[in-house]
């Protein structure tokens, strides 16, 4: 086969016209997914497993121009004759490399639809830089043509998901307050798909990923509705049991802070109580609740549950340890869990001391295994002291004394 030749006239193909029409379609079909999704057009428990097909599109998207590369990289190779084993060669091994560059992309978080445009946009560059049109098309036409297609498979997706947000709130905007949290909590609950093998697709905090996915747990479900409660005019906050694994979201409707947490209940808008006696009724205990402010936690445990008031007094050589830091930590469901949480400390004051209120510590047979204690580190040793708490407002007093 004669490369110059084929190089001249790839463009002019049916196999490479059909390369470039699957493009736009994949692309199409991944928008029509995601309308599916946000729209809730289907029955719920077909809604949630339409993130499959998402992440399936976007996979046969980055197949379809891997396919496209490997085309306009080979007749670059050479323009000499060779046989077909070295031709099959040459093109297996750009196929091949590529590939597993981009999943390797994907798998460390990359946003999906990013990456679906990393195949276009080399060959785009390879082109225009190397490839010199002698018949047929011009460089700018063919230019032109990437540009669009390009253009077309990054922008229908979430520009889809944009047009399906705004629908969102526009429709959720004509209820009353308690009718928008409402709205926006059972949506939530109906797009969300919480799979183990979609974990490498969790949005974290990336709301337009988790927005077109839907593949999280309590913790992207929490952020997907504070963005869109903030977005509507309502006031929230992250709330957490840290040493129970969970998150939800605080509203505040009509000057009192509310409960939605849509992984649990469907059409429901809870008291802190409410919300209390449920996970207790679940796992037998709440030991400690914390918000955010600033960047910093605020402890709600008291709000939430009745507690013990605990102090922590630490020194050095019978001399107060002053701004030390201490966190607690237990094992829950077999994994060990901290307080205040993974990214915080208590900060010991210029007495070397902290104070905490702590739930009844009281776990049932679900939570196993299980500490029914908290173990105290400081400065980010365990001092192998630990802590507990009968919920009955009872005064603890712990002093550690730490040798140098």
């Amino acid at each position: 086969m004669d490369l110059h030749n084929w190089r001249v006239n790839i463009f002019k193909t049916h196999k490479t016209a059909l390369i470039f029409a699957s493009y736009p379609l994949l692309s199409f079909m991944l928008s029509f997914a995601i309308f599916l999704r946000l729209q809730r057009i289907l029955p719920t428990e077909i809604i949630k497993y339409v993130s499959f097909a998402i992440i399936f599109l976007g996979f046969l998207s980055i197949l379809a121009f891997v396919v496209l590369l490997s085309a306009l990289a080979l007749p670059f190779a050479s323009k000499n004759k060779r046989d077909d084993r070295k031709m099959q060669a040459l093109f297996a091994f750009p196929l091949v490399s590529y590939l597993l560059f981009l999943v390797a992309l994907l798998i460390i978080g990359i946003s999906e639809y990013f990456a679906l445009s990393v195949p276009i946009i080399i060959p785009l560059l390879i082109y225009l830089v190397k490839y010199k049109p002698k018949e047929n098309l011009s460089r700018r036409k063919v230019g032109a043509l990437l540009i669009f297609t390009l253009s077309i498979s990054i922008l229908m997706p979430p520009l889809t998901a944009y047009a399906c947000y705004n629908t969102l709130l526009s429709q959720a905007s004509s209820k009353d307050e308690f009718g928008k949290a409402m709205f926006i909590s059972d949506f939530v609950r109906a797009t969300n798909l919480n799979f183990p093998l979609l974990d490498p697709f969790r949005a974290n905090k990336d709301f337009w990923k988790y927005l077109i996915v839907g593949v999280g747990a309590c913790g992207e479900m929490e952020m997907a509705t504070s963005t869109f409660l903030n977005k509507l005019g309502f006031q929230t906050r992250e709330v957490r049991f840290p040493g129970e694994n969970h998150a939800f979201t605080e509203v505040e409707i009509n000057g009192t802070w509310m409960v939605l947490d849509p992984g649990y209940f469907q059409s429901r808008i809870l008291t802190r109580e409410e919300r209390a006696a449920e996970r207790i009724k679940e796992f037998g205990a709440i030991s400690y609740v914390i918000t955010y402010v600033d960047g910093s936690f605020v402890e709600l445990t008291n709000y939430y549950v009745p507690t013990d008031t605990i102090k922590i007094t630490v020194t050095s050589n019978g001399e107060p340890l002053a701004n030390a830091h201490v966190y607690l930590t237990h094992k829950f469901m077999s994994s060990i869990w901290r307080l205040p949480d993974e990214s915080q400390t208590f900060i010991l004051d210029s007495n070397g001391t902290i104070i905490l209120r702590m739930g009844k510590l009281s776990y049932n047979d679900k939570a196993k295994e299980y500490d029914d204690c908290y173990w105290i580190n400081v400065n980010g040793i365990d001092t192998g002291y630990n802590i507990t708490s009968t919920g009955t407002d009872k005064e603890q007093l712990v002093r550690i004394d730490l040798m140098p």
